[in-house]
């Protein structure tokens, strides 16, 4: 389960759409996903990290948000030659500075490994959230 077979066999947006099609069946919470550009192939390690950070934020969106939907949207930049994601829920949000101040004492991994996956890749990774506001994970790795 470290690498979705079909991330090799069919490629990265197929693979978020049997995922998406899984968790909208297992949770009843509508996933949406927007895709923008001529798709490009990333590198396997690339689309590993842009498949696992997309997995945990609507995993995270679910667990801890409560939301009545998701929305991903996926833009292929070619003149900036970067692959651009945005992950936003409408759920309860939360305090994303207090959440870092204290997120080693809550033995928690998931916010650190987003980052840092998208880090190694070449990117940048961002998260914007106020309780009540719902969560936006954004974030953008080069194509190639």
């Amino acid at each position: 389960d470290l690498r979705p077979m079909a991330l090799d066999d069919l490629g990265l947006i197929p693979t978020l759409e049997q995922f998406i099609s899984g968790f909208k069946n297992r949770t009843g919470v509508p996933v949406y996903i927007d895709t923008d550009g001529e798709r490009s192939f990333l590198g396997g390690d690339k689309e590993l990290a842009v498949f696992r950070v997309i997995q945990e934020a609507t995993s995270n969106a679910l667990r801890h948000s409560n939301p009545d939907s998701v929305h991903i949207f996926l833009k292929f930049d070619q003149p900036r030659q970067k692959l651009s994601v945005v992950i936003k829920d409408d759920g309860s949000g939360f305090d994303v500075a207090e959440t870092r101040r204290i997120y080693a004492n809550l033995k928690k991994l998931g916010l650190i490994s987003m980052e840092e996956r998208i880090r190694l890749s070449g990117g940048e990774f961002t998260i914007v959230s106020d309780p009540g506001t719902g969560t936006v994970v954004s974030f953008w790795v080069p194509l190639g």
